[in-house]
């Protein structure tokens, strides 16, 4: 496991309020990180091969 150096906020032109960001905690020494689906920044909707194309 590698140990990370610090904590980074980005923010990009494309941020806004709606929930399509993904989310991440750090808690007792884990980094827990959300998933999201695959959207289209600019029409907000899901990228073309919907959300099986995006999922692993």
């Amino acid at each position: 496991m590698r140990k990370m150096d610090g904590i980074a906020e980005t923010f990009t032109p494309y941020t806004n309020p709606l929930p399509i960001s993904s989310q991440t905690v750090k808690a007792n020494g884990l980094i827990l990180c959300s998933g999201i689906i695959g959207i289209d920044r600019d029409t907000f909707k899901v990228v073309d091969g919907g959300i099986r194309f995006q999922t692993e």
